[in-house]
């Protein structure tokens, strides 16, 4: 009798402790798993992103249409009167600040790079050596992807300005295992690197590899600045994105970190056939977990739903709302935080901002602490502009041209711009390296990173100053720009 009650005690705990494994798994995988392939970003496809034909074709968008596209809210465009009257080029801030049209009355010229002795400031910028000091808080590092435009490498870069000087002169290499196309840092810490790849799908067969948007959470545990573990999501498999293009990190009311990313949407409106050609673009949000899954997610926009054509770049505001750069629409788009948690829940219809030149259309945006939003298009000698919500009814509805003279390559994928804590902005120029040929209409200047001050946090930026550059000009491009919060001070709301 008492071998049959232990034989049927074990039966129970082996069933027991089957069911629990298999509850456990369920539980912590949430969604989904993280996934096992090891992927790399795909620089072809990105290097093959170019606005130019978006762009020219968005001057007659109500003539041509996206197939199967969203339609922007302003479509009368005019290839002759939609162009913002530049200044005339030059090497000297004072002759470059000009002014421009719808300017408010009375406000500040705009800022310039600074071009004296460019030369000799970019060598000084490539020559960073000191290792980032321990201790030193993520909110003053910042963090770039460095990839190589002639094989599959690339790694994640952080710097950091010791003396306050803007020119980076500490530096660690915080992952080496290919880089991304966006960074985004989470409070915890945690990196966020997005990018898309091509997944196999473990055949030799080309004909069935598909595209996908990737995110590697990669993590510091010893506070060494460098990568020692990491869970990589499927962005396709879990939500159909066919790309990721950016990405940003937040925090909830209740103290929840939570990730947005977003695929581009490209299309090519020359060649509607194009294989690279994308459903429109769509937005996910989720709270991974430490077990390499879902706690929560939410699709923000779907894709392919037709509700906005590029999501190229994001930025979170401070009243929780996601803001959307749709380079094809000319448009701002906003997701708002409609229940108050601090994370983005649900599309406005209506554009957060509808830019007045098409040659202003947005390739990438970055937001402060005050909510003042800043964007710049593509173009050898663009302008940066800062876009303001003066009646605080959650729209835009005021821009400045904060700075001039910016060489920003025809890439919807690759570039950066972000804002620090104090408020300073931080633009990639010239992303693509030598890789931006000029027989195909690009300059193949050397990718580098500008800073340019605002004490005050009110858009008024002063001149900038060559933060750092890419190793190798001639073999490196640069993308993705991103600081981390500082976990014992809040954000700055004005220094004046």
């Amino acid at each position: 009798m008492s071998y049959a009650r232990l034989g049927l005690r074990l039966v129970v705990l082996i069933f027991a402790l089957t069911l629990g494994a298999y509850l456990f798994a369920y539980a912590t995988a949430g969604a989904q798993s993280s996934a096992a392939k090891n992927f790399r970003p795909d620089l072809r496809r990105a290097l093959n992103s170019k606005t130019g034909a978006s762009k020219t074709n968005l001057a007659n968008a109500a003539a041509v249409a996206r197939k199967n596209g969203y339609t922007p809210h302003r479509v009368d465009f005019a290839p002759s009167a939609a162009r913002r009257p530049r200044a005339k080029a030059s090497n000297d801030a004072s002759q470059s600040q000009q002014p421009q049209q719808q300017r408010r009355a009375g406000a500040a010229l705009p800022a310039s790079r600074k071009t004296a002795s460019r030369d000799a400031a970019v060598a000084r910028a490539s020559t960073t050596g000191a290792r980032i000091r321990p201790g030193t808080s993520l909110a003053r590092i910042l963090h770039t992807s460095q990839l190589s435009t002639d094989s599959n490498a690339g790694s994640v870069e952080q710097f950091a300005d010791a003396n306050f000087d803007l020119v980076a002169d500490e530096r660690a290499t915080f992952d080496t295992r290919g880089g991304a196309f966006d960074i985004a840092l989470g409070r915890s810490g945690a990196r966020y690197e997005a990018y898309s790849a091509i997944d196999e799908r473990g055949t030799f067969d080309t004909g069935d590899d598909r595209s996908i948007g990737v995110l590697t959470i990669a993590f510091d545990t010893n506070g060494d600045y460098a990568r020692d573990a990491s869970n990589l999501y499927d962005l396709y498999r879990d939500f159909g994105l066919p790309s990721a293009t950016s990405v940003v990190s937040g925090t909830t009311r209740a103290g929840r970190e939570f990730v947005v990313v977003s695929s581009s949407g490209y299309y090519n409106y020359s060649d509607p056939d194009d294989p690279e050609n994308e459903p429109t673009a769509g937005v996910v949000l989720f709270t991974p977990n430490s077990f390499g899954g879902y706690d929560f997610a939410r699709t923000l926009v779907a894709v392919g739903s037709q509700q906005l054509n590029n999501a190229n770049a994001l930025a979170l505001l401070p009243t929780g709302d996601l803001v959307v750069a749709d380079f094809d629409s000319n448009e701002l788009r906003v997701v708002r935080d409609t229940d108050g948690d601090g994370a983005p829940d649900t599309l406005d219809p209506v554009p957060y901002y509808s830019y007045q030149f098409s040659d202003d259309a947005p390739l990438d945006i970055a937001a402060n602490s005050r909510g003042v939003v800043f964007s710049h298009s593509v173009g050898s000698s663009t302008v940066m502009l800062a876009l303001y919500d003066t009646n605080a009814n959650g729209f835009a509805d005021t821009e400045e041209v904060v700075v001039e003279g910016l060489s920003i390559d025809d890439n919807l994928v690759l570039h950066g711009l972000t804002v620090d804590r104090e408020g300073t902005v931080y633009v990639i120029e010239d992303a693509l390296g030598a890789s931006d040929r000029t027989s195909d209409g690009g300059n193949g200047g050397t990718p580098l990173v500008d800073a340019f001050p605002d004490p005050a946090l009110n858009g008024v930026l002063r001149d900038g100053a060559l933060y750092t550059t890419a190793d190798n000009p001639t073999a490196h491009a640069l993308t993705g720009l991103a600081f981390g919060t500082d976990k014992k001070l809040a954000p700055v709301a004005s220094l004046s």
